[in-house]
């Protein structure tokens, strides 16, 4: 198979895998709905899976392996009030370039920039006129934001949405889980040791894990896989 072939492979395996309830996350999809909670570091823990089609020999070759995604019950409003009175000086230390995820609708996003200028009062062109994102998301999402004056994230468009026309995003600070464990985390021994047990499979559970998910894919009537 060619290359545009698997590209069309792969496509539709990600398709696939939302059958199941995954959520793509980066470029791996997890499971929220057996995310465990570890309520002294104040994180979530989603299981998922790395997965690919590739060519191996005469055949295509599905390669998956176990993955976890670390989510910080904190927001990205909670990192912000954090940095008290400095909070200009000190939020883009700790918010640029992270990954954040949005509880509306668990859709991933990257901080690439505050604009200290907007907030949820702000207005923007919505369906041929203006509307507030306080309105938008109380509407669309039946969410209420609480902080009307907190600054807006940015997360600007990838290359291929440019090509698109697509603009900057502006995310509510109050709506964004912190994604991914920090310096400080990696740096806390007693706390990696803990969750050594999520990023470090036994064999045995690896195994476990990837037959039930080859069970789950062939027998949900809405991936094709099997007829491939």
């Amino acid at each position: 198979m060619d290359s545009q072939g698997l590209q069309i492979m792969n496509i539709k395996l990600r398709q696939w895998l939302e059958h199941l309830g995954l959520q793509l996350i980066g470029r791996n999809h997890f499971n929220p709905k057996a995310a465990a909670r570890d309520e002294r570091y104040k994180i979530s823990i989603w299981p998922g899976y790395s997965t690919s089609v590739r060519q191996h020999e005469q055949a295509l070759l599905l390669n998956v392996d176990v993955v976890h995604k670390f989510l910080r019950t904190e927001s990205a409003y909670d990192i912000m009030r954090n940095c008290g009175k400095n909070m200009k000086n000190e939020a883009p230390k700790h918010l640029l370039g992270t990954i954040v995820m949005t509880t509306y609708n668990e859709k991933t996003y990257r901080v690439d920039d505050i604009d200290w200028d907007c907030n949820p009062r702000s207005s923007f062109p919505y369906k041929g006129g203006e509307c507030t994102y306080l309105d938008y998301y109380e509407k669309n999402y039946q969410v209420k934001i609480r902080d009307q004056k907190q600054p807006m994230l940015v997360s600007k468009p990838k290359k291929r949405d440019l090509r698109r026309g697509a603009g900057n995003i502006y995310l509510v600070p109050e709506l964004c889980i912190m994604t991914g464990l920090t310096d400080d985390m990696r740096g806390d021994f007693n706390m990696m040791k803990d969750l050594a047990h999520y990023m470090r499979m036994a064999p045995d559970k690896r195994v476990q894990a990837l037959i039930r998910f080859n069970k789950d894919l062939a027998k949900n009537e809405k991936a094709g896989f099997k007829n491939y």
